[in-house]
């Protein structure tokens, strides 16, 4: 029995979830460019509504990647703040992996969630229903050169044939070049109504069973995982040097 908050900001939507014992409630904004006004008024309002406070809770989640750099940054902020000023852990979850939730039911040996990391790129990974990576790598970038042979050859390497893989993300719809890889490959993909973006009911069911693994750290361990070789990621300045936390 727990109880979890988690946040969301990886992409043009934001949102922010509270699970109490398994039962989750989730505010969702769809304001692009506009996270920072949100994440701390939808943690209130759902707090208020438990009649809880932070000392209430658990644990706190966050979406660390890949994703928008900036919106990744001001949920990982929220997080790490909340975390700080109520002595709580905080349970790190890829992006991605959160994507994989909404598919558990299907019978798929392999998820390949997908989504737009601009400037004619993207973020993707290869899942198991479990949400964990089945490569060594949690992300992978993929550009319109060699994306069609990158996917090919990741399915020869998995011995995974197309017809039990199920792709998922908008982008690969919208995205012409992963959307002819697909259909080139034979690769299902996922139903419309499990293609939403990234959520942070998707998240806060990942941080339960990591919850329940002992799985979190404290919050000055936590960072970003921003894949984009283009651009150097520096660790964050650390917020306080000490907690009273011990990481798992």
């Amino acid at each position: 029995m727990s109880t979890i908050l988690a946040f969301e900001a990886s992409g043009e939507q934001c949102s922010v979830s509270l699970s109490v014992n398994h039962k989750t409630q989730t505010l969702v904004s769809h304001q692009p460019r506009a996270h920072a006004t949100h994440l701390l008024p939808f943690t209130e309002q759902l707090l208020a509504e438990h009649q809880y406070t932070l000392s209430d809770v658990d644990a706190i989640a966050c979406a660390t990647g890949p994703g928008s750099f900036t919106g990744l940054r001001i949920a990982l902020s929220v997080a790490q703040g909340l975390a700080y000023a109520s002595d709580k852990p905080v349970i790190p979850v890829n992006s991605l992996a959160a994507m994989t939730v909404p598919l558990k039911e299907s019978q798929a040996e392999l998820v390949l969630p997908l989504v737009d990391a601009r400037m004619d790129e993207v973020y993707w990974g290869a899942y198991g229903l479990d949400g964990q990576s089945r490569i060594e790598q949690k992300a992978l970038m993929g550009t319109r050169a060699g994306f069609e042979d990158a996917l090919n050859a990741l399915l020869h390497n998995l011995t995974v044939n197309a017809s039990q893989v199920l792709a998922t993300g908008q982008a690969w719809h919208s995205i012409d070049y992963a959307k002819n890889a697909a259909q080139a490959l034979g690769i299902r993909l996922a139903p419309e109504d499990t293609r939403d973006k990234v959520s942070a009911a998707y998240v806060v069911s990942l941080a339960q069973v990591a919850w329940e693994k002992g799985d979190y750290v404290s919050p000055q361990a936590v960072d970003l995982y921003y894949c984009r070789d283009s651009i150097a990621w520096n660790k964050r300045t650390r917020i306080r040097e000490s907690s009273s936390l011990v990481g798992h």
